[in-house]
């Protein structure tokens, strides 16, 4: 019944998130607001109902905090002065929050400061109130369980409050709508979701079989949206099946965290393992790809419920269908997942070794494993007559493999700068208290990092390859800082009561654990503060916004030329032109330009080969997005037969325009 308290009580606030999504995020912050502090409360109050009777473990540190907190109440204020200015605080920084929402937007540092003193104020009036807290906690019976699950709920409140703050900065006012936007990328796929669902196949343009995705699953569970909802609630839709995600791979990583620290005390374990669910929450590449509709979060979702199946201990060796059908998922969302997918059959085999049926298990397991990836093959080539989807000619094809590799390096040193105290800790740890288990992740993490070498790079320096490995990474970090702080306090401090040396790896363990988290999201605390619009946001609303008015000023027969090839034509619903190649074959075929660097590469994959000559003489769209890419400029050609209207390019004495919308 204790453990029933907590699951209903998070299946209804999952139940009530989505609702807030739709309908109160975009309307009535306000309501939102009561919405999270009602949970809290709610919570706290099922929690305490669950109580057990005493815990002699947990008494002693009570009863010191408690005389601690006794002495410093009493020095300081009285009681109810002492709750009086708590309680002002409080509310002073409640009113704070609500003014930063009311406010409807995110322009400036408006919001931010708003939001900023609000939370310094409640957390002022939180911390000032803790004392009386500590005084009353001789009277509360903790065991490890409720506070793992009190750690749990707390962490998971606030990332959905972070998460609804996100998705009204990532949104803008067009009217008297709140609008939604994908990564570009993602709503790239979008499109594909919402021609399938309305019966024009799997295309980008209705009538052009070009596979210009990689992420079949993805593009599926997106056209689950696209038939329920209007394109703009399908991108909501999209967002919030993306917080869905990280929390299912933050529940995923907390019962891993139980296997891989298994030999770890109990007081401590079930602490690690709720600071474990919150590892997904905090990296901030992961959750920003996610929430933005890229395939990352879905990609690590299966990858870390596949080691979660994987690392389970085993008694026989039975045929496991579920590891079978993730791994195959895995590939459906990304082909180049079948690595992952490899190792961790690999690891299955090692695992079941010692049992009699282990060559006959992955034998069976292995030829399930590959029927969703052949079957995609067939499918690819079937209806698209290609064996390799388009995106892998546009980023692969035609560039020398010397200046790709050398790129990915350039590309992976700026990653490795960004995460070596995880390395570090990840692969020391794993060395020097060996488990098949660490060295597993440790596998899957460094795997992955030689593919992004391989291919080259990534065009943005979020990490979007490797997100989906991090939390995984981050967890070994946690089990190496516990072996080393629990070598060195036991051993230095054995005289010490059993109750202060776990208080002391604990707090060294969590210590160093956030230091290294802090740096992994340094070049993102902008964003994740909300004092910068999250990455791409105010392209995203240009593009919207333009989508919107060529709908309205462009007939249907009319083309879009563009180089970012989502946003545009999804919410224009007209024919599209991708300069870039990733919906063209005959761009994705050119050779690569090997002169366009950045981000340590020496050639950007995907945006490396173009001719605009071709996409836009030849093409001729009655709307181009620019003119120029690069070394290659059409200036004299546009100049002459485009013409600049309510800040678009649109081609001169075009039919396809309705010219008497558009102002003078």
């Amino acid at each position: 019944m204790q453990l029933a308290v907590p699951y209903i009580l998070i299946s209804l606030l999952m139940a009530d998130f989505v609702f807030l999504g739709f309908s109160v995020v975009q309307a009535n912050p306000f309501k939102a607001w009561l919405a999270v502090l009602g949970y809290f409360v709610l919570s706290a109050g099922l929690m305490l109902r669950s109580i057990p009777g005493k815990n002699t473990n947990t008494d002693a540190l009570k009863h010191m905090l408690s005389q601690m907190a006794g002495k410093v109440s009493g020095v300081i204020f009285s009681r109810k002065i002492l709750a009086g200015l708590a309680a002002l605080l409080f509310l002073i920084g409640q009113f704070f929050i609500l003014g930063a929402g009311r406010l409807n937007k995110i322009e400036g540092m408006e919001f931010a400061a708003a939001l900023r003193w609000g939370l310094g104020l409640t957390m002022g009036g939180l911390l000032l109130a803790a004392p009386y807290f500590m005084k009353r906690a001789g009277r509360i019976h903790v065991t490890p369980q409720l506070l793992q699950w009190f750690l749990v709920t707390v962490f998971l409140g606030g990332f959905l409050w972070w998460s609804m703050l996100f998705l009204h900065a990532a949104s803008f006012d067009f009217g008297d709508h709140r609008m939604y936007s994908l990564f570009d990328d993602a709503m790239i796929s979008l499109r594909y979701a919402l021609n399938f669902t309305e019966g024009n196949g799997l295309v980008w343009n209705i009538g052009e079989r070009v596979e210009g995705y990689t992420n079949l699953l993805m593009v599926l569970v997106m056209s689950i949206g696209t038939f329920l909802f209007s394109p703009n609630g399908a991108v909501l839709y999209t967002h919030i099946v993306g917080v869905v995600f990280i929390v299912v791979i933050a529940f995923c990583l907390r019962r891993i965290a139980a296997i891989v620290l298994c030999d770890v005390a109990e007081e401590r374990r079930g602490i690690y393992a709720a600071i474990a669910f919150f590892l997904p929450l905090s990296y901030y590449p992961l959750v920003y790809w996610s929430v933005m509709g890229m395939e990352t979060g879905l990609l690590s979702m299966l990858v870390t419920a596949a080691v979660l199946v994987v690392v389970r201990p085993v008694s026989t060796a039975r045929i496991n269908p579920l590891f079978s059908l993730l791994l195959g998922m895995m590939v459906l969302v990304r082909p180049d997942a079948v690595i992952q997918a490899g190792l961790l059959l690999l690891f299955r085999f090692i695992t079941l070794l010692p049992h009699r049926k282990a060559f006959l298990v992955i034998f069976v397991e292995g030829l399930l494993f590959c029927v969703l990836p052949a079957a995609q093959l067939f499918f690819r080539h079937s209806y698209y007559n290609e064996w390799l989807p388009n995106t892998y000619t546009l980023k692969m094809v035609g560039l020398d493999i010397k200046i790709r590799v050398l790129g990915g390096w350039g590309f992976m040193k700026i990653f490795i700068r960004s995460v070596w105290p995880a390395l570090l800790l990840g692969t020391v740890g794993t060395v020097w208290q060996f488990k098949k288990e660490k060295a597993l992740i440790l596998l899957l993490m460094l795997s992955v990092m030689a593919y992004q070498v391989y291919v080259g790079g990534d065009p943005w320096p979020y990490w979007r390859i490797m997100a989906p490995y991090l939390p995984l990474l981050l967890l070994l970090n946690m089990s190496a800082l516990e072996s080393f702080f629990s070598w060195m306090i036991v051993r230095k401090f054995q005289p010490t009561p059993r109750f202060q040396r776990a208080g002391a790896i604990l707090v060294s363990v969590l210590t160093v654990l956030l230091l290294v988290i802090s740096w992994t999201n340094l070049k993102f605390g902008k964003e994740i503060y909300f004092l910068e619009k999250p990455f791409s946001a105010q392209y995203n609303a240009s593009h919207v916004r333009i989508g919107l008015n060529l709908k309205e000023v462009c007939k249907p027969e009319a083309t879009v030329g563009v180089f970012w090839a989502g946003t545009i034509p999804y919410f224009s619903g007209l024919r599209g032109i991708d300069f870039l190649g990733k919906c063209d074959k005959t761009i994705a075929n050119l050779e690569p330009d090997s002169g366009m660097s950045g981000h340590g590469m020496l050639s950007i994959p995907g945006h490396n080969k173009y001719n605009l000559k071709y996409s836009i003489v030849e093409l001729k769209p009655d709307y181009i997005q620019n003119y120029y890419w690069v070394g290659n400029d059409e200036t004299v050609y546009a100049k002459e037969h485009y013409i600049m209207k309510n800040n678009m390019l649109f081609k001169k004495d075009s039919v396809n325009i309705n010219w008497d919308r558009l102002p003078d």
